[in-house]
């Protein structure tokens, strides 16, 4: 499971929503077909769509940002470098 999909189940959790669309009206820019590519893993939440769901659910910001970025990393170099953070 991807994190942004990590993310978006714990929002939706958090706000006791039982279906997808609950959570999809309450997140900047998010629509159905980008949460699909998110389930599918071949899209990520942007910064700001991570950063929102960090302030409803008091997440270290810090985290959430460097995790976002290892889930983007296209090099394993890359990835490195943000666990190293």
């Amino acid at each position: 499971m991807s994190y942004s999909f990590e993310l978006f189940n714990m929002y939706k959790e958090q706000k006791n929503y039982s279906q997808d669309k609950q959570a999809i009206m309450d997140i900047p820019k998010l629509n159905k077909g980008a949460l699909y590519e998110i389930k599918k893993e071949k899209r990520c939440f942007t910064a700001e769509q991570a950063l929102f769901i960090a302030d409803q659910l008091d997440l270290n910001k810090q985290e959430v940002i460097v995790n976002l970025g290892i889930e983007k990393s296209k090099s394993e170099e890359e990835k490195s470098v943000y666990e190293e953070l």
